[in-house]
C-alpha cells in the first residue's frame, strides 16, 4: 500500500465503545481530554458519540493513508481526511487504524485534527 491510496477492508472498520466513551470523549484520561474537548468544541458531546463513530469510520474509507507502520503485532495506517461536523464546519482528522493478523478488520487506535 502506497500513500494516497484508501484503507484496505475500511468497511469492516470498527471502533471500541472504551475507544470512543472512555478515550476520544472522556475529559478525564490523561491522553484523551485534550482529543474531548476538541471533540466536543466541533459538537461531538457524548450523547453524539454515535454520530462520531460513524464519521470517523467513514473517514476510514474516504480518506487517504498518508503512512504505514509495521510492528510485530500487525500494522498501523495513518489515514487524513474531512469529517463534517455536527456544528456544521469541516474538519480535518489524522486518524491512525491498526491490523493486527489474523484479523483484517481496522480498529481504530487514535483520531485527531491534522
Amino acid at each position: 500500500m502506497t500513500d494516497g491510496e484508501q484503507l484496505s477492508n475500511c468497511e469492516k472498520a470498527h471502533i471500541a465503545d472504551v475507544k470512543l466513551y472512555r478515550y476520544l470523549l472522556n475529559h478525564e484520561h490523561p491522553e484523551g481530554k485534550s482529543k474531548a474537548r476538541f471533540y466536543e468544541r466541533i459538537g461531538y458531546t457524548p450523547d453524539q458519540a454515535e454520530q462520531l463513530r460513524s464519521d470517523l469510520i467513514r473517514l476510514a474509507c474516504s480518506g487517504s493513508v498518508r503512512g504505514v507502520q509495521a510492528n510485530a503485532q500487525g500494522r498501523k495506517y495513518a489515514v487524513v481526511g474531512p469529517i463534517n461536523a455536527p456544528n456544521g464546519r469541516t474538519y480535518h482528522l489524522l486518524s491512525v487504524w491498526a491490523v493486527e493478523p489474523p484479523n483484517d478488520e481496522p480498529r481504530l487506535v487514535t483520531a485527531y485534527p491534522s
